[in-house]
């Protein structure tokens, strides 16, 4: 497959599991690797067409500042494929609780199938946990699928609300849709806000804007012209899509109890200190591929 049609095919494919999709990318970005414009352009497509993702924003950024992109991609697939956050989350989350979890996160599913002592309250904002729930259910484990309207109850019967973390860098975690909801419910509750930060999933501040995810609706740069800022420079641009019917909320750090991450849990405000992404400005503004590890 010629490598501009394999790229498209992984921009392209549907939901698809993290692993999977940064092996994919990784493969399809490597034919890049020996043309550093190439892999740029090839980067900021990937990134615009598979938004909301820190995993490719990581792989995109570690693959541009690294010495081989090649070896980058391979060690960013290993670690991801490595990733020891399910089994960190089983360990701290308490015992007898009652969960409730949002969405069907890949991270948040494996560490609840490996904790039957915990019951499981499933909201699922956008119908993409059904293999989830079953899953729980036929392993005999307590849980329960709640509609959204209920959700501000089934977070007053919990101890935990717990989400995967698409995205997170010092002051915001990227949560699925009602995160938002379930935290700001839990914060006037007795339940603690939970967030997976699996690997790839923590950026450092000035990368945020890669993910492609709009931020404040009201932010006044969606008034500027297509594709340059008041100065006339090319960005990315991240004004609101489908402000009703995002699959990704921004949830504010001050709403997030415990980060579980691939090294134990953490305080959201400890965060920062422990990304390894390098900032590349060239994946949010219309720079050269230079940048350095942060």
């Amino acid at each position: 497959m010629h490598p501009i049609e394999r790229l498209r095919y992984v921009a392209r494919a549907g939901d698809v599991p993290v692993e999977p999709l940064v092996r994919e990318s990784a493969g399809a970005l490597a034919t890049f690797a020996d043309d550093p414009t190439g892999l740029l352009t090839a980067c900021r497509r990937l990134l615009e067409r598979r938004p909301a993702s820190a995993p490719l924003v990581w792989l995109c950024a570690r693959m541009l500042s690294g010495v081989d992109p090649r070896l980058e991609a391979r060690d960013v697939v290993a670690a991801i494929a490595a990733d020891p956050t399910d089994d960190e989350l089983a360990h701290a989350l308490p015992a007898e609780a009652t969960v409730c979890l949002i969405g069907g996160g890949e991270i948040s599913g494996r560490a609840l199938l490996a904790r039957p002592d915990l019951s499981v309250l499933l909201v699922d904002p956008v119908d993409d946990a059904h293999h989830l729930l079953r899953a729980l259910d036929e392993a005999g484990h307590r849980v329960e699928s709640v509609p959204t309207s209920a959700l501000d109850a089934a977070v007053e019967a919990s101890g935990v609300v717990l989400f995967d973390a698409s995205a997170a860098a010092s002051g915001r975690v990227l949560g699925p849709a009602a995160s938002l909801a379930a935290a700001a419910v839990a914060a006037r509750t007795r339940a603690e806000t939970w967030a997976a930060v699996g690997v790839g999933r923590l950026l450092p501040e000035p990368m945020w804007p890669a993910l492609g995810v709009a931020g404040d609706a009201d932010d006044p740069s969606a008034a500027l012209g297509d594709g340059d800022d008041a100065s006339g420079t090319a960005v990315r641009r991240t004004r609101p899509r489908d402000l009703f019917t995002r699959d990704v909320v921004e949830v504010p750090a001050e709403l997030v109890d415990v980060c579980v991450t691939p090294v134990g849990r953490r305080r959201p405000d400890e965060l920062a200190r422990a990304t390894d992404c390098p900032v590349v400005p060239a994946l949010v503004t219309g720079g050269d591929a230079r940048g350095g590890r942060r």
